[in-house]
């Protein structure tokens, strides 16, 4: 027997009345809930005794240190705007500007970390980093310039910055801090 809509079921028709393709719908029973859970499921309560217990496993968090990569992109860009006033000039020490803060970025990393320990698995990231700094801006300049009229030129300065930000990455040393240090 086919069903029509009735005037008096409204847009949802029979489903309105918890009725599906696949019978009356079931809803599984809420969990009963007791005093203890209530009261420490609030968030606007204060911590319990037992609620600073049961954090007694978990470490204190760790100091946030940043890598040598902040110190080599940041003291890049107050070369870069050291040398706005060169640049007026068309004055080539504009330009080094940018080199020389690559390279400082990486002494200032490593005299910051003179007393961290030495982490064996850096030389070879740094090897892996370098490498993508001298040629990634390089490769990505080439791709928007091309190869015609000033883009073999502008890809060489790109070379230039990749090769002044390996400089720093090299600089910056092997000593890193460690999380394992910060728990003595």
């Amino acid at each position: 027997m086919r069903r029509t809509m009735r005037w008096t079921e409204g847009p949802r028709g029979a489903f309105a009345s918890g009725n599906h393709i696949g019978g009356p719908r079931s809803t599984p029973p809420l969990p009963q809930r007791t005093a203890s859970t209530v009261v420490s499921s609030n968030p606007y309560t204060p911590p319990t005794v037992t609620d600073s217990l049961l954090n007694k496993g978990s470490e204190p968090p760790a100091e946030v240190r940043r890598g040598p990569a902040w110190y080599i992109v940041f003291t890049a860009l107050a070369g870069a705007f050291a040398s706005i006033p060169f640049l007026a000039g068309q004055n080539a020490i504009g330009l080094v500007l940018v080199l020389l803060g690559c390279v400082l970025g990486g002494f200032i990393f490593r005299i910051r970390s003179q007393h961290w320990p030495h982490d064996p698995t850096v030389r070879y990231r740094q090897f892996v980093y370098s490498f993508l700094a001298i040629t990634l801006p390089p490769g990505a300049l080439f791709l928007l310039t091309g190869s015609n009229g000033q883009g073999a030129r502008v890809v060489v300065i790109g070379a230039i910055v990749g090769v002044s930000v390996a400089c720093g990455i090299f600089a910056s040393g092997t000593r890193r801090f460690g999380v394992t240090q910060n728990t003595g």
